[in-house]
């Protein structure tokens, strides 16, 4: 072949590949992320593109980045992009522009404009085939969003071997799980890498996004987590995560992905081991790369990382350490870590390095110890470093007293002073020895200070503490030839002065560092160098001092051997003794042992003759310092030592407090223990030494000395004023001497404070106030307890100015310290309290006589308005006003909560402040609420104290009520209103005379107001003011008065209703009403309750008025029953007061008298006044009537029944003396309506007498009914008392004696009203009632009595009374009556039925009649009855009733029901003999009637058995045909679908019927059916043969379709049959018949279908059915073409063999010739083709015979088929082959 010739036979292959695939293009384009897939397949790419372009310009205005692609992607040439006909080269450059696209469109891939541009890319570049990896990447951070189902949905299956794990998620169009993801990333190295790499190329080119940083970083810790319980190893692990992590830490600029990967690292640290290596590594990347932002997380990433290792804490790296150095707030950024998670391995490695790098800044370390929670060993860990560092000689003097501090912040707390002694205890050392590493002290516990000092080797300790000095320089030598260096040129007179210090502290380092070294420490005693006897002040300066104790043990040692060395005994060393005392309070118990052996030593001394006491004049400096020191003789320090501390000294070792015990008995003078006069001195002697020490701890303790004595014979605050009159200049001085010799400011400022004592009067009390002023929160704090101690032994008046001073430096707002909390804390008089009122008023005002309250008024008006100007000009007396208002506050507020003996001319100040505070806060918006607030609780609290007291007066003229409720209505504030309301309701109790005349406005603001708020407090306010109030009101309406202001009370309530809150109602008016008394106020409540009802429904607010009726009703119940009744009668009483008729103005009646009627009442018209009247009925015969159960109480009608059942006669007679005083009302009122506008009260009136009577027990009801239909009463009275008899006894209890017997008195009243027969209305009503008695209480009724009035009812004046409207009522009575006597009322057969048949039929004629309906199913109703009841006699009548049912004109359920009862209670024999008789009388009626008797003779085979239907199946049989013959019976009677529906409930009726026969009994009737259809044997003439064969064929169709293999034998009756109408159907002899055609081809389809009798194998039965049907295809509409098809094709199922399939191939074959028409042509491939898809392989030995004819028709000059045989036959030919067919054409 030439190239020429290839090349066009390749183009040839190309466009037939093109024209086969074409489907599949059309698949592709139909793809879409947005459309349904058929709408897609009809879009275009232009139409696409333009919306793409418009979507890709929106997302521009967000990221200018987008605008790069309209170049690309979005371009105008892109529509023409074809990948197939681009080059490797091109469409590698398409896939990295998609790349790019998809990377900047991820963070904004949920919105709609995104969605659209990836439409284009899906649409024209197929991302979702070529892109698929890149798509998924990009959309699975989304995951559980709409729009990776979207994306998932196009991408085509199968998916992307990588993401096979998806391929459920597709098909189930449902989101992937979490746990699907984590498992799939887990176990998938290759997809991890995957996922990782994308991500970490997004981040690295900074297109990363929270929703994927967020994806990233939870599901790498789901991950790794998953791994860790997969037993994955920890190297496997690190490996798979670390070098991402690397990447992106290393991003400095990224902040936000740092702290993602810090996430994870620490994930990663605290689930798996990290090698050293990779841990110092990882720390190491992360200091370096973080930036000021990411610095934090990056540090709780270490903290995380550093606990997950192993093993002891360990110093960070050195530029580890600078780095995390740089973060300024690090202690608190790891307090706050430590709050969230641990981290206390990080905090011990942070502190040790610290002490290695920093210990400059070692203050810090406090702060993270004391809030990070730490273990034992890591405490102890952190102190063993910190030993360490504090006994390096290097360290210098100010770490050294940092070090300090942490211990005694540790020596404080008594876990961690146990953690102390255990580390010391490592190290071989003792606290005495970090005391002399530090010279320092420690205050410890006793527990502490004893353990492990009776096995330590104190020496040994001491020689490893000194190795560790030498090593650093400091030795032995050393020390020595530094103390004698130091004790050269000494010149301090005495140590204990402070100008000593510099030489002091110098030999002080010294001789600590001898005793560490256990040098020979008399060196120092004998040396010439100290000046005459100075040595031992500086030993007593050392163990006063806050020294190592070992310091302080040789120092004592020292100073006792001098004691015992010294020869003269006229040397007095009394000035030691207060130091040797500070000895005894010293927390080691060694030291306080010395300094009992110096007591002892030193007390052998006394008593001393010609003393020469030491230290006089030098003793604390120069001679001017020392001067004030005052000295005791030798004979009372011999007291003192001797007979008052030596015999109690070893108690003073025991317990290091015992000693101020001692000295405090002895300077107390109320104990009396020693003389006065000796009392004196010591308390002189220790206040001298007090005064003139100026070093902190010795002072301290000697003021402790004086201030352990409760009482002195001189006060403290003389003696020491010194100290108090300077203590306040002086304080920051002594704060850095304090901070200069290591000791606590607060020990000594308490000290300070205590002088002031018990009883103080005047020096104390300046002492106080000044501290106060200086501000100091903690000396504040110190002064405020002080005063609460002393307070209640402080003179009145010292209180007094007390209280003025913290009052005034409270309102000043100046101290930190709430200097009320004193005052809170302690009782203050009434006295200090009306001295302060007095204070704080604004003018004064005589004490002693009350002011006149018009001139009160007057002045504060002029107060008033000259306020107003002087606010206006000067802002100065703003501010003063204002802290006049602080003042007032602040004092009223300690008076509130010191609540004092009350007193009673506390209210006047009380009322004149709130005069003035009312003007303040009028005139100059100045904020009073608050005040006006604690004003009120504080008049309340003591009117309440008053009330507890007898004879209580108070002045008229003071008590300002006027006051009260000018500030009620000037407030904004509800809680200021609800206090002044109480305060009213209180003061009501205790002076009603007061409150009496201002009671109204009070009501009258709270109507306006206070009952609107929704609030417990404010309903509280109004329960209390209604409860006190009001009864001083009706002490003075009982006299006469006031009746007008108790109306206008309760309208003022009334008024307010829709304001209150809906659930509050109820509980506030039932709280007036019986406050105010209900038979006072309970009927004018509802009459005003009931004009605001008839307002709301004028002006058609229905919800307004419902709620009205509903509250009423709840209201009403929670009273009595005698109340409601009483209340029920006077309600009626104030109806009658209001006329029929408008009044003149100037009319003076009980109807314009007082404020029940307000003027919008007695002004009404005439019309209105009747339309009020209306609706007041209305309303109170809604509230009589209620019969619901409300809030568990129950109705009126309820509660008084329960009340007579209960027997007690007096409340029975009140309510029945009510109730009847409300009937006569009633009737009254019917006597007096005149007009035909006054007519419509009366219906209001009949139901309100309705409910009255209705609420009397039967036996009453009875009695009054009786009367009332006796008397000559209107006809419409008596209507009404019949109705109500009916409805009484339809609420009775059958069971009830009482009714019972009610039932037969009425039974005589009704057949009175009966017999009369003067009014049907009347006759209809006693009928009713007879009929509802007879029905409930008739099985207690003597039959003879039953009987008598069945005579009654079906007598002339019942079913023989001509107006229906009685004779319906009778009929029912009837009923009733038959039903209870059963057989007995056979006799009476004769008189109903047929009067009542006739009475139906007649009613049936004439329809129009009145009451024709109501005729008819009245009867319908009794015949039910009858047959249920006594069916038996009723056998004789069914056709008759089945005919009358047929022929009603009443709704079809009463007739169904008829029927139905006919069914299951007469014998069913009868039952479808009368049916099928009956037919032809419904197919006469209507429409209606057809299918009730259809849907009757269904229920009836339905109940049937088997024989029942066998033994009528002729009749059955017969009446099939007859009901299959309706379509030629009805004429134009019904339309074509009407007699289609009548068909097929016939056919399924049949079928019900052959479904209970036998094949027996069946298959003759069968044959005559077909004899019928067929040749029309005993059929009607007006029936056409093609009718009977449709309607034929349609019941054999659905025959076919309910037994299927069962009857397909029956078909041998109907192949002839059906061949030959196929054959005039091919032949053209049946035109215009389709519906036949389809149930003829329909029929043959089932039956082919379901044969598994091989019926149809018969060749003789198939080669007749065969030929004729496929005969079929020249003739066949359009519409049957595909029943057609069908047919065949399943008849070629069935008939499986091979001259079978021959036969009808041929026969297809046949209609394929060209001189076949195109339809004939289309229907036979259209065959083929479904033959081919059924029996596939089977027919293709058919396939030589084909093959040409497929040829030809593929060269057809008619498109459709070819077109048909190329796309439809060929390709399923080719399927089942398994080969292309063209080799065959070719």
């Amino acid at each position: 072949m030439s190239s020429l010739a290839s090349q066009l036979a390749g183009i040839k292959a190309s466009n037939n590949a093109s024209v086969l695939d074409r489907k599949k293009r059309k698949k592709i384009h139909s793809v879409s992320l947005i459309y349904d897939a058929k709408v897609a397949a009809t879009q275009d790419y232009n139409g696409i593109f333009y919306m793409a372009l418009d979507a890709l310009r929106e997302l521009e205005l967000l990221d200018p980045r987008f605008e790069a692609f309209e170049n690309s992607l979005f371009s105008d040439t892109s529509i023409e992009v074809d990948r197939l006909v681009q080059t490797a080269e091109q469409n590698q450059a398409l896939d990295r522009a998609v790349d790019a696209f998809l990377s900047l469109i991820a963070p904004r891939i949920n919105l709609q404009p995104a969605v659209k541009t990836l439409e284009w890319l899906v649409r024209r570049f197929q991302i979702h085939i070529h892109n698929a990896d890149s798509f998924l990447l990009t959309v699975l951070p989304y995951y559980s969003s709409a729009i990776f189902l979207r994306v998932l949905d196009v991408l085509p299956l199968p998916l992307p071997p990588i993401f096979s794990f998806l391929t459920n998620s597709k098909k189930t169009a449902e989101s992937p799980s979490r746990n699907l993801i984590i498992r799939a990333l887990s176990s998938d190295a290759q997809l991890y890498e995957l996922v990782s790499t994308h991500i970490v190329k997004q981040i690295t080119n900074g297109r990363d996004y929270n929703t994927l940083l967020a994806f990233w970083s939870s599901i790498s810790i789901w991950c790794l987590a998953f791994m860790k319980e997969s037993n994955v190893t920890d190297e496997d692990i690190i490996g798979k995560f670390l070098p991402s992590l690397s990447s992106i830490i290393a991003l400095k600029k990224n902040n936000d992905a740092q702290v993602a990967a810090y996430m994870i690292l620490a994930v990663l640290g605290s689930q798996t081991r990290i090698s050293q290596n990779v841990f110092v590594s990882a720390i190491q990347s992360i200091v370096y790369n973080w930036s000021k932002a990411s610095s934090k997380s990056g540090l709780s990433c270490i903290t995380q990382l550093v606990q997950g290792q192993e093993g002891p804490a360990q110093v960070l790296p050195k530029d580890t350490w600078d780095a995390i150095d740089k973060i300024k707030t690090i202690d608190q950024d790891l307090v706050t870590m430590s709050e969230k998670f641990r981290i206390d391995k990080f905090v011990v490695s942070w502190i040790i390095s610290l002490q290695t790098y920093a210990p400059e800044r070692f203050s810090t370390i406090q702060k993270v110890i004391s809030s990070v929670p730490l273990t034992d060993s890591e405490t102890k860990e952190i102190i063993i470093s910190t030993i360490r560092l504090a006994t390096q000689p290097s360290t210098s003097a100010d770490l050294k007293s940092k070090i300090s501090n942490l211990f005694e912040f540790w020596f404080g707390e008594s876990a961690s002073e146990l953690i102390v002694i255990e580390a010391l205890k490592e190290l071989d050392m003792n606290v005495e020895i970090l005391e002399l590493a530090l010279l320092s002290s420690f205050n410890r516990s006793a527990a502490s200070a004893n353990q492990y000092t009776e096995n330590f080797d104190e020496a040994a300790a001491l020689d490893k503490f000194n190795i560790l000095n030498e090593e650093n320089g400091q030795t032995r030598d050393s020390v020595k030839a530094e103390v004698d260096a130091a004790l050269d040129g000494l010149s301090a007179v005495s140590y204990l002065s402070r100008e000593s210090d510099v030489e002091f502290f110098k030999l002080a380092d010294l001789y600590t560092r001898a005793v560490s070294f256990r040098l020979d420490l008399t060196k120092f005693s004998q040396s010439t160098a100290f000046v005459k006897d100075a040595y031992i002040s500086f030993l007593a300066r050392i163990w006063s001092g806050s020294y190592a104790v070992l310091a302080r043990i040789a120092a004592l040692q020292q100073f006792d051997q001098i004691l015992a060395d010294i020869t003269d005994d006229t040397i007095d060393l009394q000035a030691f003794i207060p130091y040797i005392l500070i000895g005894l309070t010293d927390s080691s118990e060694k030291v306080r042992r010395l300094a009992g052996k110096s007591v002892a030593t030193l007390a052998q001394r006394y008593p001393i003759k010609k003393a020469k006491s030491w230290g006089v004049n030098i003793l604390y400096g120069p001679e001017n310092a020392s001067s004030d020191v005052t000295w005791i003789s030798s004979d009372e320090v011999r007291e003192l030592l001797n007979n008052i501390i030596t015999p109690r000294i070893e108690e003073c070792v025991l317990d290091n407090t015992f000693i101020y015990q001692i000295i405090g008995n002895v300077l107390d003078a109320s104990k009396k223990e020693v003389k006065s006069s000796f009392c004196v001195s010591l308390l002189s002697f220790f206040t001298s030494h007090a005064l003139s020490v100026q070093i902190p701890q010795p002072k301290a303790i000697f003021l402790r000395f004086v201030n352990s004595a409760s009482k002195t014979t001189v006060a403290r605050s003389k003696l020491l004023s010194y100290i108090l009159e300077s203590w306040v200049e002086a304080r920051s001085k002594w704060e850095a001497t304090c901070e200069e010799f290591k000791f606590d400011l607060s020990v000594l400022e308490t000290e300070v404070v205590d002088i002031v004592s018990f009883g103080e009067k005047s020096q104390g009390i300046r002492f106080f106030e000044e501290c106060l002023k200086l501000n100091n929160l903690y000396l504040s704090r110190l002064v405020c307890n002080r005063i609460i101690a002393i307070w209640e032994t402080l003179k009145a008046d010292v209180q007094l100015g007390l209280v003025r001073f913290l009052v005034d430096l409270s309102v000043d707002d100046k101290n930190d310290y709430d200097v009320l909390d004193v005052l809170n804390s302690v009782s203050i008089s009434s006295d200090i309290f009306v001295t302060l009122l007095k204070d704080s008023k604004l003018e004064g005002t005589d004490d002693t006589s009350s002011p006149n309250p018009s001139a009160i008024a007057k002045r504060r008006r002029r107060s008033s308005a000259s306020s107003r100007q002087a606010f206006k000009r000067d802002n100065a007396i703003a501010d003063i006003a204002e802290r006049h208002i602080r003042k007032v506050t602040t004092v009223l507020e300690l008076l509130e909560r010191s609540k004092p003996e009350p007193r009673s001319d506390l209210l006047p100040q009380l009322f004149t402040i709130l005069g003035e505070i009312l003007s303040l806060g009028t005139e100059s918006n100045l904020p009073v609420l608050y005040t006006e607030q604690v004003l009120a609780n504080c008049m309340l609290a003591v009117v309440a104290e008053l009330k507890k007291q007898k004879d209580v007066k108070l002045d008229s003229n003071a008590i300002r009520v006027d006051i009260i409720v000018s500030c009620i209505r000037a407030s904004s504030s509800p809680q200021v209103q609800n206090r002044f309301l109480l305060l009213v309701a209180s003061l009501a109790e205790l002076a009603p005379e007061i409150v009496l005349h201002s009671v109204m406005p009070i009501f009258t603001f709270m109507g306006a107001n206070t009952i609107r708020q929704d609030d417990e407090f404010s309903s509280h306010v109004i329960q209390q003011t209604i409860s006190r109030v009001i009864p001083a009101l009706l002490v003075d309406n009982q006299n006469g008065r006031n009746s007008e202001e108790i109306e206008f009370l309760l309208l003022s309530f009334v008024t307010a209703f829709s304001h209150i809150p809906r659930h509050r109602r109820v509980k506030l008016f039932t709280t007036l009403a019986k406050t105010l008394g209900a038979e006072y106020s309970l009927h004018i409540l509802l009459n005003m309750l009931g004009q605001k009802y008839s307002e709301a429904k004028s002006k058609k607010k229905s919800v307004e008025s419902r709620t009205l009726q509903q509250f009423s009703d709840t209201f009403m119940r929670g009273f009595s029953v005698i109340d409601q009744t009483a209340a029920i009668q006077k309600y009626l009483t104030l109806f009658n007061a209001i006329p029929f008729e408008a009044i003149a103005k100037d009319t003076e009646s009980e109807f314009t008298r007082g404020q029940i009627f307000g003027s919008a009442v007695t002004n009404m018209s005439s019309e209105e006044l009747v339309q009020l009247k209306a609706d007041l009925l209305e309303f109170i015969s809604s509230i009589i009537g209620g019969e619901d159960v409300i809030s568990g109480i129950q109705s009126l009608r309820i509660r008084i029944i329960s009340s007579i059942k209960k027997g007690e006669q007096d409340e029975i007679s009140a309510i029945r003396e009510q109730t009847s005083k409300s009937i006569l009302l009633l009737l009254g009122i019917i006597d007096v309506v005149g007009t035909n506008e006054q007519q419509r009260i009366t219906s209001q009136v009949f139901a309100t007498l309705d409910n009255i009577l209705d609420l009397l027990p039967i036996s009453d009801f009875i009695d009054v009914l009786k009367e009332i239909l006796n008397t000559p009463q209107d006809v419409v009275i008596k209507r009404r008392v019949l109705s109500l008899l009916r409805s009484k006894f339809e609420l009775e209890l059958s069971s009830d004696e009482k009714s019972q017997e009610a039932a037969k008195l009425s039974t005589e009243i009704l057949s009175a009203v009966i017999k009369a027969n003067d009014d049907a209305s009347l006759s209809q009503l006693a009928l009713d009632g007879l009929d509802i008695i007879v029905a409930k209480f008739g099985s207690s009724f003597d039959p003879k009595d039953l009987k008598a009035l069945l005579d009654l009812t079906v007598a002339e004046c019942g079913l023989g009374n001509g107006a229906y409207e009685v004779f319906v009522p009778a009929v029912s009575c009837i009923n009733s009556l038959c039903a209870i006597l059963g057989a007995r009322s056979i006799g009476h057969f004769a008189k109903i039925v047929p009067v009542a048949f006739a009475r139906f039929e007649d009613a049936v004629c004439n329809p129009e009649t009145p009451g024709a309906d109501l005729v008819q199913l009245a009867v319908i109703s009794l015949i039910a009855g009858l047959i249920k009841r006594i069916p038996a006699f009723m056998n004789s009548s069914i056709v008759k009733i089945i005919n009358l049912v047929l022929k009603s004109t009443v709704m079809e359920a009463p007739r169904k029901q008829l029927l139905n009862l006919i069914i299951t209670n007469i014998d069913l024999k009868i039952v479808l003999s009368a049916l099928t008789t009956t037919w032809s009388n419904a197919v006469n009626q209507s429409l209606d009637a057809i299918f009730l008797h259809l849907d009757a003779l269904d229920a009836a085979i339905e109940l049937s058995e088997r024989k029942v239907v066998s033994s009528q199946s002729a009749n059955l049989v017969k009446f099939l045909l007859e009901s299959f013959e309706v379509r030629g019976r009805v004429d134009d009677k019904y339309d074509n679908n009407s007699i289609n529906r009548i068909e097929t409930r016939c056919i399924k009726v049949g079928i019900q019927i052959i479904l209970k026969l036998n094949d027996k009994t069946f298959r003759p009737l069968f044959v005559s059916m077909v004899r019928w259809a067929i040749d029309g044997a005993g059929c009607d003439a007006s029936i056409e043969k093609s009718d009977r064969l449709l309607v034929f064929f349609k019941f054999f169709g659905k025959l076919l379709d309910g037994l299927r293999s069962i009857v397909t034998n029956y078909y041998g009756y109907l192949i002839d049959p059906v061949s030959n109408l196929l054959d005039q159907y091919s032949q053209g002899g049946i035109k215009d018949n389709e519906p036949l055609r389809r149930v003829i081809l329909n029929s043959l389809y089932t039956s082919f279908q379901f044969d598994h009798d091989e019926f149809w194998q018969s060749r003789q039965r198939f080669e007749k059915i065969s030929a004729s049907l496929l005969a079929q295809m020249p003739t066949v509409e359009a519409s049957l073409g595909k029943n057609l098809v069908k047919t065949i094709v399943a008849m070629s199922e069935t008939c499986a063999s091979e001259d079978n399939h021959k036969t009808i191939n041929e026969l297809v074959l046949s209609h394929m010739k060209d001189s076949c028409s195109s339809n004939q042509k289309l229907w036979a491939i259209r065959t083929l083709k479904g033959i081919y898809l059924k029996l596939g392989e089977e027919w293709l030995t058919m396939l030589p015979q084909l093959v040409p004819v497929i040829a030809e028709l593929l060269e057809d000059e008619d498109e459709k088929v070819e077109m048909e045989v190329r796309r439809e036959l060929v390709p399923v030919i080719e399927e089942v082959l398994g080969e292309p067919l063209e080799r065959y054409l070719s």
